[in-house]
């Protein structure tokens, strides 16, 4: 029955990248600079929102996504939080500079906005923040993974804080969110995290065979900033409010 559904599911997805692929080519003159259109950010989460259902996806969400452009900052858990988050709102992503060289995926990643940082490069986060500033100014939402990894989901490590200036910048307000990924049962879904440098075949070959995996994404209070505040304060008092929301343990 799991192999079943694997192969199922797989074809779905396949047709469903092939999609994806057409619409980022009929659709590529409303990205202008990188700077996708209101109607092609509707058709990226509609895409996103497919995607989800094919993957077994059963989204539960608490709180209200920001209501004017903001900086969207998330715990880390999975490849998934991507298709995830992007199904709810619209929104732009900052991914580490590995993403865009997975076959098809990183691709369509590209095509649809996504901004890309090296990690580690000094010269690199620099030109993130501008691309980032780039974007809000443009009033779209930017969602960054401050940890810089993936975690298994049982806890948050620590947020850097160099990308928080740019909402000190901005003065653009800061928008918690919490993600959670649980099996059938009610328990936290193993299958989900992606850790470990674990290649993605055998990462998307695990979810295709989970029976449903229940997605908790919850948004919480906004975080005000300005020119008086500091960008560790901002990168600690998000992921405390982060780490609370999820019950998890406060450690690094």
């Amino acid at each position: 029955m799991r192999m079943l559904r694997r192969l199922y599911r797989l074809i779905r997805l396949t047709v469903q990248l092939l999609v994806g692929i057409f619409l980022a080519l009929r659709y590529s003159h409303l990205v202008e600079e990188g700077i996708p259109s209101e109607k092609y950010q509707q058709i990226k989460q509609q895409w996103n929102r497919k995607t989800c259902d094919i993957l077994g996806l059963r989204i539960l969400i608490k709180g209200e996504p920001p209501a004017t452009a903001s900086l969207l900052v998330s715990n880390h858990i999975s490849w998934l939080d991507i298709p995830l988050l992007g199904s709810l709102l619209p929104l732009n992503f900052l991914s580490k500079d590995e993403v865009r060289r997975w076959p098809v995926v990183g691709w369509l990643a590209w095509k649809s906005g996504t901004l890309f940082i090296k990690r580690g490069n000094h010269g690199a986060a620099n030109q993130a923040s501008l691309e980032i500033t780039r974007h809000l100014k443009a009033g779209q939402n930017v969602l960054i993974f401050p940890e810089g990894t993936t975690t298994d989901g049982t806890r948050v490590r620590r947020f850097h804080p160099r990308l928080f200036a740019v909402a000190i910048d901005n003065v653009v307000s800061i928008q918690p969110v919490g993600i959670r990924y649980l099996n059938g049962d009610g328990d936290h879904c193993h299958s989900a995290a992606f850790i470990d440098n674990e290649p993605f075949t055998s990462s998307l070959w695990k979810i295709l065979g989970e029976p449903s995996i229940q997605a908790n994404v919850s948004f919480l209070p906004i975080i005000k900033s300005g020119h008086d505040a500091h960008r560790r304060a901002l990168a600690e008092a998000t992921r405390s409010q982060i780490v609370k929301a999820l019950d998890l343990p406060d450690d690094h």
